[in-house]
C-alpha cells in the first residue's frame, strides 16, 4: 500500500487530518501551563537530539546560516568591541557578559 500516492484514499485521509490540525489551532495560542508542559517533557532525555552529536556537515550549515549576524527581520545587529578584554560580539550579548560585567576590568 503506498501513502504517497494522491490519488489514494489514505493520502487524502491524512491530508485532510494535517490540514484539521492546521485549522484547529489558527488563532489561538497555548496557555502558560501548556507552554510549561511541553516545555518539560522535551527536556534533557526525553529530547529526541540529546545525545546525539551533530556533525561537521551540519554545524558548516549553521554557521553558514548564521553569517552577518542578522536576525529574522533581516535587520543587522551593530557589533561593538569590549575595552576590557577586546572581544567583539553583537550588542546585545555583549552589553550582558562586557563591558561593565567584564571579567578582565580592572
Amino acid at each position: 500500500m503506498k501513502i504517497n500516492n494522491p490519488k489514494s484514499q489514505y493520502f487524502i485521509i491524512i491530508e485532510n487530518a494535517k490540514k484539521m490540525n492546521r485549522i484547529k489551532m489558527y488563532g489561538k495560542t497555548h496557555s502558560q501551563k501548556t507552554k510549561k508542559l511541553m516545555s518539560t517533557q522535551k527536556l534533557g532525555e526525553n529530547n529526541p537530539n540529546y545525545g546525539k552529536p551533530r556533525d561537521v556537515v551540519t554545524k558548516n550549515k549553521i554557521s553558514k546560516s548564521m553569517v552577518g549576524n542578522v536576525n529574522p527581520l533581516g535587520i543587522k545587529r551593530k557589533r561593538v568591541k569590549c575595552p576590557h578584554c577586546v572581544v567583539s560580539g553583537a550588542k546585545n550579548v555583549m552589553v550582558r557578559w562586557h563591558f561593565n560585567n567584564c571579567k578582565h576590568k580592572p
